[in-house]
Order: C-alpha cells, then structure tokens, then sequence
C-alpha cells in the first residue's frame, strides 16, 4: 500500500513549486505506529544559520529524528519521507493533532532556518503555498490544522520568528486562491534586473542535451521542435557567476511556470494566444513579459557552443 504521501510531489510542481526527491522518500518511514495525517506541523531545524544542504540527508536517516519535509532557504522543497517520522516528540496537542501524537497525525516540514535568523522572502512564501497544498491533500482546513511545533509542544521555539496566526491566515488565503505570489514583489530593481537577464539569456540558450528528460514541444507550429532541459537550465543558472541563489530559486519558479504553459499547451492544442494568456496568469513571467523577454520563437534556439 502506497503511504500517505506519495502524490505530494507532483501536487507541489503543479502549483509552481520546485522539488528535489530524495531517493526512496515514497517507501521511507518509521514503522514504530501508524501515520494518519490530518495536520501540518512546521518546525525549524536549529542548524547554523546560512545554507544547511545536509539536512534532508541526516534526516533520511531513521535513526535520527526527523520530518517528512524540508524547505531550503530558497524555497525548494526536499521530499525525504512518504510515511511516519519522529519531529513532534510529546505535546499537549493543538487543534486536530491530539496530545502525545503528534508523529501519528501530523506531517512535519523542517525549514533551514534557526533562532534568531532572518527568513528569506522566498522561502517564506514557498512554504506558505505548499502547506496550502498539502493540507488541500489532506482534506484539513488550516485553522485547526496548522501550528507551530512551539504550540504543539510549548517548550520548544521554533518556527522562531513567525506569528503562527498570521501564517494561518495567509495560508487559509492560499487555499482559497491559490494565485502564486509575486516572489519577485520585495526585490529591489537592481536583483529584478539580475533576474530578467539571466532568465532571458537562459531562456535563449538552453542546451537541448542536457537532460535525458526533456520535454519536446510538438504542437501548435509556433514551436514545433522547441525542448525545454529542466537540468541544462539549472546548470546554466549555476555557472552564471553573477545569480545569487535567491535570484535562482527564481529564475527555477518562472522556468517550472514555462514547462507547465508548455505542457498544458502542448496537450490542448492552443494557439500562441493561448500560450500567451497562460503566461499571463503568472506575476513572475508577467514580470518578465514587460521587459520584453522572448520565450519561444519561430526558429529553435541552437545549442550553446561546445556543450
């Protein structure tokens, strides 16, 4: 039997977010109880401040405690388990997660972040839409379930820094309306511009052979024979000396929004208004669209060269 949270990550995807699957997430769990989700409980990990990238690995190991989830400091969501883990411990309970079992009812997120951090706009909003997601999974409303592992179990802090009621409100709003937030909205014009350019110059030089999972575009004429590479653009991105990773994890949203257009158009046959209005539904490639950028074209873009 499939554990509860197999179907997250595509959930995720579709709502624009990016995902990074660790290997055997769908089958790993802790078989000390069962795992009845039908609450959401966010944590920060206490790990130095700064990136923290070992921290979906150590929690796949079932020795240690850990959470299903885990969301970096760019907004990337890691999946590390599909089934029971130990990150509530014992709590007096909160809302639909009763006292002393919170491993048993809830699905634990971890965020890179510790006491006294700043968090980063990205991952903030990131972590608002996919707890959206997930509690949309779930069948649960975020007023009763959603809380802070600081309310669950009161002598711990974290997630230090946010107003749990305020992060449900925002959340009940994202279940609502799920439009995407701008996660472009508090960057100055100096890291948009960053952003647009690096987004453009990607978008137009993508390497084609890159990925051994490409999408191929067959339909409307428009972009017959155009392939997105999801790996050839993150590589680009990350010999781009001067992205930082903030302006990555934004340039990854806009290019998964891009392959999502692509695939909806591609299935349904529109026309280059339709991709176009697709577009338009995002606040990133609406930003982007005003500077001009050019996604697809009549004539397919040629490897870079030497690659």
């Amino acid at each position: 039997m499939a554990l509860p949270l197999t179907d997250l990550g595509d959930a995720l995807r579709a709502a624009g977010l990016t995902v990074r699957e660790l290997p055997g997430w769908k089958t790993r769990g802790q078989t000390d109880g069962p795992f009845t989700p039908r609450g959401v409980m966010w944590h920060h990990d206490a790990s130095a401040p700064g990136d923290s990238p070992g921290v979906p690995q150590y929690m796949a190991n079932l020795a240690n405690n850990g959470a299903q989830l885990w969301v970096d400091r760019y907004g990337v969501w890691h999946l590390v388990a599909a089934g029971r883990m130990w990150h509530a411990g014992s709590g007096g309970g909160w809302g639909r997660i009763p006292a002393g079992a919170g491993n048993t009812y809830s699905v634990g997120i971890e965020t890179d972040h510790t006491t006294g951090e700043a968090w980063p706009t990205v991952q903030v909003s990131s972590l608002r839409r996919g707890t959206a997601v997930l509690l949309l999974l779930l069948g649960a409303n975020a007023g009763d379930a959603l809380c802070g592992h600081k309310e669950y179990r009161t002598t711990n802090p974290d997630p230090d820094g946010l107003s749990m009621a305020d992060e449900r409100r925002a959340v009940a709003d994202l279940m609502t309306n799920p439009q995407q937030e701008d996660d472009m909205a508090n960057f100055t014009e100096e890291q948009r511009d960053v952003v647009v350019a690096a987004a453009r110059k990607i978008l137009a030089e993508y390497d084609p052979t890159a990925d051994d999972r490409p999408l191929p575009i067959a339909t409307p004429d428009d972009i017959t024979g155009h392939v997105l590479s999801i790996r050839g653009l993150q590589q680009k991105m990350r010999e781009a000396e001067a992205i930082d990773r903030v302006s990555i994890a934004a340039i990854e949203t806009v290019v998964n929004q891009i392959l999502q257009a692509l695939t909806q158009l591609q299935v349904s046959g529109q026309t280059q208004e339709g991709f176009d209005a697709l577009f338009r539904t995002s606040p990133l490639a609406k930003g982007l669209l005003r500077e001009g950028a050019v996604f697809v074209d009549n004539d397919p873009p040629n490897p870079p060269s030497g690659g």
